[in-house]
């Protein structure tokens, strides 16, 4: 159709193909070397100690990637890159941050009036690079018929070419790998957005001497969220306005480092307070301030400690005739019951859903080649104003909960 229903044909110009999706011919459905080993052993005074270790390589693991982009731009033989080391996939960017793709492209618009291919075409194909491994011990013991004790904990490391966190292919393209690298590199592999490195796990439960109560606790304890900051605007070419991750300077307020201002296009200005205001924020977490220097490194800052705690108490009410009730109350996070501030959990300010943290926004850039060329920043409110974490008030999982359940047994 060349419109929707009842709707008016485009104007010349005005519609087009965006983009395509396409599935590589030799695709293969995802498959994965797995190994397992682990034991149980007795150790003294009734303590039971269980280790099991995990491991899984991707054989054929799922890649999404832009078939649209030729390659990088290259310059006497070289690839090109900016002053900082990212690596160019445009023939050039003006000076108001416009991309323009040219010969980097397969496909650079179609029809005439041009209409422009701005998605590219997205492939889904395969790659080998993703791997992971856990680590996990546990020591359990029973004391009688009253109480039992458990604590576990569990040491991960995954790493993966791409976090598949959407349906479609196109948001995984965008959104999976935040990366100023080859972008097509399928054997490059760095943290995976569902790595949780740390996770401590405590459950106990004790039964009254009349038998009749019992409570039980649930304590869930682990790392974030990881997470990478980036700027909007195509820093590298690549046609994608979200997935470059940010240059960290030395020294925010040097101009020769990171340009931070105020305004739009030719009317930006350096401004030293808001340049300080981005120092201070690089400065406040240790994983921007080790990294000065330097492009930061996809999913290497994080969000802090998440705790959980979930209580329940049960109460069987005497059996008359065979029949019995059963009272239980559930208590879901109850450190929040304790203390509003407890069992919160801080995620990104900027973006909770994925974990792309846009900071600075691309507002111009400087004039000369590209590989001098400098990009004008603006610093977004939502971060300047909430720092690097914030606690989401519309997530129910940051609130107390209260069930109470009755059982009828006959």
């Amino acid at each position: 159709p060349r419109s929707c229903g009842g709707a008016p044909n485009p104007a010349p110009g005005a519609a087009g193909t965006a983009g395509i999706n396409i599935t590589d011919p030799d695709f293969k459905y995802p498959q994965n070397f797995v190994a397992t080993a682990g034991f149980d052993r007795l150790l003294p005074y009734d303590f039971i100690f269980t280790f099991e270790g995990m491991y899984r390589k991707a054989i054929n693991g799922l890649a999404v990637v832009d078939k649209n982009l030729r390659g990088p731009r290259m310059v006497g033989g070289q690839i090109s890159r900016d002053p900082n080391g990212r690596i160019y996939y445009a023939d050039s960017i003006t000076t108001t941050g416009s991309v323009r793709g040219g010969s980097l492209r397969v496909i650079d618009s179609i029809g005439t009036p041009r209409v422009a291919f701005s998605e590219g075409i997205v492939q889904v194909t395969n790659q080998s690079a993703d791997y992971n491994y856990t680590l996990s011990a546990q020591l359990k013991r029973r004391f009688g018929d009253a109480l039992n004790l458990s604590v576990a904990y569990t040491y991960m490391q995954s790493k993966d070419y791409q976090s598949l966190t959407s349906d479609r292919a196109i948001s995984n393209w965008r959104n999976g790998r935040v990366f100023a690298g080859l972008e097509n590199d399928l054997d490059e592999v760095t943290t995976s957005y569902f790595e949780r490195p740390h996770r401590v796990i405590l459950y106990g439960s004790y039964t009254a001497p009349w038998k009749s109560t019992q409570i039980s606790a649930f304590y869930e304890g682990m790392s974030g969220t990881p997470f990478t900051y980036t700027a909007i605007g195509d820093l590298n070419g690549d046609g994608n306005n979200a997935n470059d991750p940010l240059y960290i300077p030395r020294d925010a307020t040097d101009p020769s480092e990171i340009r931070i201002g105020t305004g739009t296009g030719a009317a930006f200005a350096l401004n030293a307070a808001e340049a300080q205001a981005f120092e201070d924020f690089i400065a406040s977490q240790d994983c921007l301030d080790d990294q000065r220097g330097q492009i930061m490194e996809r999913n290497s800052c994080r969000s802090p400690w998440q705790n959980r705690l979930d209580v329940a108490v049960r109460q069987h009410v005497p059996t008359i005739r065979g029949q019995r009730l059963t009272v239980q109350l559930d208590i879901v996070n109850f450190l929040n019951l304790l203390n509003k501030e407890w069992g919160q959990i801080r995620l990104p300010s900027v973006n909770q859903n994925f974990p792309q943290q846009a900071v600075l926004r691309q507002q111009s850039r400087t004039a000369g080649p590209m590989e001098q060329s400098m990009a004008n920043f603006t610093f977004e409110t939502v971060a300047k104003q909430n720092g690097p974490y914030r606690k989401d008030q519309q997530n129910q999982n940051n609130f107390y909960r209260m069930q109470i359940t009755l059982r009828y047994s006959f």
